[in-house]
Formats: C-alpha cells, structure tokens, sequence
C-alpha cells in the first residue's frame, strides 16, 4: 500500500518516528511477522496461567478479563502502527473476553457497542460494589445477563495529530466519523455497513453533508458531558455550535450546560 497519504502516516513521519525510505515490503512484513509472534508469545503466557489457576484449584473462583489498550494496522488503509489520529476498527476495535467464576455465562457471545471504561463498573457490579459517581463508564451485566439488547448508541476515541490538534472518533453501528479539530480538511467519514473496510471516505460529499454534521455534534456533546474539552475550545452546545470552531474570538472563554459552567482546560 501506498504508506505516503494518510494523515496518521504523515503524523509518523513529522515526528520522524519513521521514514518513507524504511517502509520497505521486507521491513513490512517483518513488522507483520514480529507482531504475530508477539499475539503467540501472549497466548502461551496466558495459558500458562490459566494451567497455574487448575493446578491450585482456584480457576473456578477466579475471574479473568482479557484486553488490550489498542490494536495494530499492520498496513491496513496504507497505516503502520497504531499512531494516535488512526481510529479504523483495527486500531480501536479490540478485543474483550470475560471469564466469570465458574464459567458463568460461558460461551456467551455480545456484539453490542462498548468501551473499555465500561469494564470497571462491571466488575464492581458483578462484585457487588457500588460504582463512584464519577466514573464514566456503564455496567455491562444487562447486556451480559441478557437483561437488554442494547446500552450505547455510539462510542468514542480520542487523540492526538499534533499538540494543537486533537483527534475524535464516534462510531455508530452504521456511521465512523473521526474529526480533527482545526485540521477538518483531514476529517474522515464511514459507512461501516457499506464499506466495513473503511476504505472510501465521504467527508467531502455533500450529500452526506448532514451526517457529518450531526456526529460531529454528538462528538461536541461528548465532551461536554465528560468535562474534555480541548484548550481553545469555545462555542455554546447544540446545532448552532456547528460553525464557531471558525470564529472562536466570538465567544466567551467559559460556557454553561444544564447550569454548569465549563471553562477551558
């Protein structure tokens, strides 16, 4: 793949933490080779704890989960690595299997939407244990007890271009939008049912206009709700925030939301 045209690629190489020169189909592979061993290498170690858990009489009673902070591109979309503004289901998309004590709810299956800050209140549910009120995540158990069919209508990530551009995803079942703030004409937009690979960006169509708009609103109110509000950041929620990211002088360096004043961060 062409390893030159992607904004998180060319994040790379600024920070000169590659060059093109090196991205060599041999250097590839081997990168594709080393990571799979690592995936073996983790799969072993991690049999060798549940033999440890049999052997001691303790697996039944034990709880396991297993995760990861982030996944790999390997090349996919013309990406190395994971870098912090590529938001494609390879990179996001990670896995998640709990093992409860005595195999409760084993070999049950969940393709709902969730986060990786839903794992805490799960386990304190499941634990018995009230969760803290500032946690933002949300049990799991409904969907796992089979309670409800769905929590969350979208999901979000976030990172970083540059210092002064931060990056944001939401993705739906239907739709992925990543924005990056100040740097719109990187923005990318998805239609994972159509196009799973995500490999035609509709940013740009202007019929599709509308439904960048609204998930880039729903992004807005994300970060009010969870007080992440990048530095500079300035514009009253709802729709008629649409367009103050380009007249920031505008607005006041503090903002309300259902009586609570924000100030930047």
């Amino acid at each position: 793949p062409d390893f030159t045209q992607t904004p998180a690629m060319k994040q790379l190489f600024d920070w000169k933490c590659l060059t093109e020169e090196e991205l060599t189909e041999e250097n590839v592979r081997r990168m594709i080779a080393y990571y799979y061993g690592v995936i073996s290498y983790v799969d072993d170690l991690l049999g060798d704890i549940i033999k440890t858990l049999k052997e001691e009489n303790i697996y039944d009673d034990t709880l396991i989960v297993l995760t990861s902070d982030h996944g790999e591109m390997l090349g996919n979309n013309g990406i190395i690595w994971k870098t912090e503004s590529a938001f494609h289901d390879e990179s996001i998309r990670v896995p998640l299997i709990i093992k409860f004590p005595s195999s409760k709810y084993k070999n049950k299956k969940i393709s709902e939407l969730n986060e990786s800050i839903d794992i805490l209140p799960t386990l304190l549910e499941y634990a018995g244990i009230d969760v803290p009120y500032f946690v933002q995540g949300i049990s799991l158990m409904p969907l796992i007890e089979g309670k409800q069919k769905t929590l969350k209508e979208a999901i979000f990530s976030e990172g970083t271009y540059v210092p002064s551009t931060r990056v944001f995803a939401i993705r739906t079942k239907k739709w992925k939008y990543i924005y990056f703030r100040k740097k719109e004409d990187f923005d990318e937009l998805y239609d994972i049912i159509e196009d799973p690979e995500e490999t035609k960006n509709l940013a740009k169509e202007p019929k599709y206009k509308n439904t960048l708009l609204e998930l880039r609103q729903k992004i807005f109110d994300w970060m009010f709700d969870t007080q992440n509000v990048p530095t500079g950041f300035k514009y009253p929620p709802g729709p008629e925030g649409f367009d103050m990211m380009h007249n920031e002088k505008d607005y006041p360096e503090s903002r309300e939301k259902d009586g609570t004043k924000y100030t930047d961060l």
